[in-house]
């Protein structure tokens, strides 16, 4: 399918239909909100994304004058069939047709190629500024969170868990190859080995691309962590026994120069008109090879098939991630990045250590100078927690600064905070990025050198080194002290001195070499917190 074939899918289809029956076209604040409600009335995947943002239909109504129009028992069902989409688009006053041409060119980009969904139309409402837009706005609703919605629901889902041990494989082996009706040569297992060498080559193509030329480490990382599962599973067919003579070897079975395809070129296999094309023909090189080892695995064993098709879910969501990169060209995660290397200043906030109301503490961080707030609330209840991140977050983001949510990458996530900050003892970093997708920031807290050394080779943003000093807002086995400062220096991530530092003792912790701390107690328990954080800003930046 071209780009200029692109259609509407049968919900989006349905609910532009039920738009345009309101008769309110011409009003693009009228046709954003019939949108909306027609996303609850087809339970679409757009409609299931702002529910889960906690918007309802009653909530739209409380904002927007919606009209409608009577229409006669059965006239829902009509409308799903009673004028073709390309006419129904081609007489789209200008600002709702503009919506439709912004969704077309959102559709294109996407490389699932279903056509203009549910998701690509609210996107592209979200960047008109309506009454029903600045609404969901409020609550975390952004064309960006929708776009990586329509990476997660369809291809990050968690990965289904397959008992897959080499002993199971090679009897299912033997007992499928030891009474082949075809030749060896001509067999499964020529496939098997062509399309391992292709994907892996095709992942080291892509990887080199994300780190040279892109410089993002998270998709780097993503990159190393499909091709590092490809060759864990290559590496069972590639030992498998073959002293027995119904044994089986992928790479017994390799015959390069009988290969009737090494020699047929394609006419475009030697021509790359620029770089971005590298990355087209090495993703789909990949996605292909992998669909092949699915469904030729299925002759090993279901389990392997079945990790095949995860890994194929994998490529499809790096692949549309590296050209939602290029086509932004300086994309949401990247600008974090800068945000959190520019940065010299955390704040962690919890309502039972603040002096003053928790909101006004934050407000006074901000206007003080803060880098980064860092929500951590451990009595709370998930719903006020989530309350407290949304609105965090919109204060942040206002402010120019950083939200990271302490422990919790799904309030992270449906909160649309910038990252999330992990203990030694929380959920694995590789789960957390699951969660919060590529784009978000992950902390982690280490205590030794061992931690830093472990957390370089993880998909990790930054670092939390410490306790310095006894903490009053938490208490320590055993401190790591000035010394594990000293040791810091040499990190490779950017890192924050946290524990007990306050005005007292900051110039002690900068003496070691750092630039960066998170503070606590000093500044939200103070009288005048907006006065603390210019002061110690002022100590670190002099360093």
């Amino acid at each position: 399918m071209t780009p200029e074939d692109l259609l509407l899918t049968p919900s989006a289809a349905r609910t532009l239909r039920r738009a345009v029956h309101s008769g309110q076209t011409d009003n693009l604040a009228e046709f954003a909100g019939q949108l909306v409600m027609g996303f609850f009335d087809e339970e679409s995947l757009a409609g299931c994304f702002l529910e889960s943002a906690g918007l309802s239909r009653e909530i739209i109504r409380s904002v927007c004058v919606l009209h409608t129009t009577d229409r006669p028992s059965g006239a829902d069902q009509q409308l799903t069939s009673d004028v073709p989409a390309a006419l129904m688009i081609q007489g789209l006053a200008d600002g709702p047709g503009r919506i439709v041409a912004e969704a077309r060119r959102i559709a294109r980009q996407d490389i699932r190629g279903d056509g203009i969904s549910s998701q690509h139309l609210l996107a592209a409402m979200l960047q008109f500024n309506t009454p029903v837009c600045r609404l969901l706005g409020q609550n975390g609703v952004t064309s960006e969170r929708v776009l990586e919605s329509c990476i997660q629901t369809e291809l990050l889902s968690e990965s289904i868990p397959v008992p897959f041990t080499l002993e199971a494989v090679t009897e299912r082996l033997k007992d499928n190859f030891s009474n082949r009706l075809m030749p060896v040569e001509s067999g499964p297992a020529r496939v098997l080995d062509a399309c391992m060498n292709r994907a892996r080559e095709g992942l080291r193509v892509l990887e080199d691309y994300a780190r040279f030329i892109m410089d993002n480490g998270v998709l780097v990382w993503a990159l190393k962590d499909l091709r590092h599962r490809l060759t864990a599973l290559e590496r069972k067919l590639v030992t498998m026994p073959t002293d027995a003579a119904d044994a089986f070897s992928v790479v017994a079975e390799r015959d390069i120069a009988g290969d009737s395809g090494t020699c047929v070129t394609g006419s475009q296999e030697q021509i790359r008109g620029e770089s971005l094309d590298i990355v087209h023909a090495n993703a789909r090189r990949v996605q292909e090879s992998l669909r092949s080892l699915e469904e030729f695995g299925k002759l090993i064993h279901p389990a392997f098939s079945a990790e095949m098709k995860q890994l194929r879910y994998q490529a499809y969501e790096v692949h549309q991630r590296m050209l939602l990169t290029a086509a932004a060209g300086h994309d949401a995660f990247t600008d974090r990045r800068e945000r959190l290397r520019a940065a010299h200043l955390c704040v962690l906030v919890s309502e039972d250590g603040c002096r003053r109301p928790w909101k006004q503490v934050v407000e006074s961080c901000l206007a003080g100078g803060a880098d980064i707030i860092q929500l951590r609330e451990k009595q709370l209840d998930d719903r006020e927690v989530l309350l407290r991140a949304r609105w965090l977050s919109q204060a942040c983001r206002a402010a120019g600064a950083l939200c990271i949510v302490n422990d919790r990458p799904d309030i992270t996530h449906l909160s649309g905070a910038d990252g999330v900050h992990l203990g030694q003892n929380d959920c694995s970093v590789s789960d957390a990025r699951r969660l919060i997708g590529a784009d978000r920031l992950i902390g982690l807290s280490t205590h030794n050198i061992r931690d830093i050394e472990t957390a370089d080779a993880q998909s990790v943003d930054y670092l939390g080194v410490g306790p310095v000093f006894p903490s009053v807002t938490k208490e320590f086995d055993c401190l790591a002290g000035l010394e594990f400062l000293r040791q810091a220096v040499n990190a490779t991530k950017p890192w924050f001195a946290i524990g007990g530092i306050g005005q007292h003792n900051v110039r002690e912790v900068t003496d070691t070499g750092a630039t960066r701390i998170a503070v606590s107690s000093a500044v939200i328990s103070a009288e005048r917190p907006g006065c603390v954080v210019p002061a110690l800003l002022e100590q670190l930046i002099a360093v």
